[in-house]
């Protein structure tokens, strides 16, 4: 005659069982959510980064910081929570022709989380007409100059923060720099 198991030895290890696949699972939905924050912070790092990098690298080739200007119908007054650059157009090897093209950051009045770049070249440079979304996630964008009146600036200071709220934690991200104006 063959012995099988008794009612108690199953009940004891269905419990096991349960105990370790309780563990198991904690451990996944602690792991998930700790690689959901991590990419978040990845995320908004990342489009910080880009941010800067794009307001550097038009703000130290711009000719002057410009009051006013119409993009397409859209009217840009530079300001605390924006900037508009005036740039030498480029030729196709990247050398500075006479026209001016334009580049304004703004933050949207409308969708105010959403920080936009434009840009409107000349018909004569290389650079193309651009509308670009960098952040869907802003929470501050702030510019500061070294003179009371922008136009007569050489140095713009950029404060932008970014804040997403992922899994019920608010992450925020923020990053600084400062603009020289080279061809002032």
């Amino acid at each position: 005659m063959t012995r099988g198991f008794t009612l108690l030895e199953i009940v004891v290890a269905m419990a096991i069982a349960v105990i370790i696949l309780t563990a198991l699972s904690s451990i996944f939905i602690v792991q998930y959510n700790l690689y959901f924050l991590g990419s978040t912070s990845v995320d908004l790092n990342s489009s910080l980064t880009a941010t800067l990098r794009a307001m550097e690298e038009f703000g130290t080739s711009a000719r002057a910081i410009v009051n006013t200007r119409d993009f397409g119908g859209t009217n840009f007054t530079t300001s605390n929570t924006t900037l508009v650059l005036a740039l030498p157009s480029v030729d196709p090897g990247g050398n500075p022709l006479p026209q001016t093209d334009y580049v304004v950051f703004f933050r949207d009045p409308v969708q105010g989380q959403k920080l936009w770049m434009q840009i409107d070249a000349d018909a004569t440079s290389s650079r193309r007409d651009l509308t670009k979304l960098f952040s869907d996630l802003t929470n501050i964008l702030q510019f500061s100059y070294n003179k009371s009146n922008p136009a007569e600036a050489t140095i713009v200071e950029v404060f932008v923060s970014l804040r997403k709220v992922a899994k019920g934690n608010p992450q925020e991200t923020s990053g600084r720099t400062s603009i020289f104006l080279r061809n002032k």
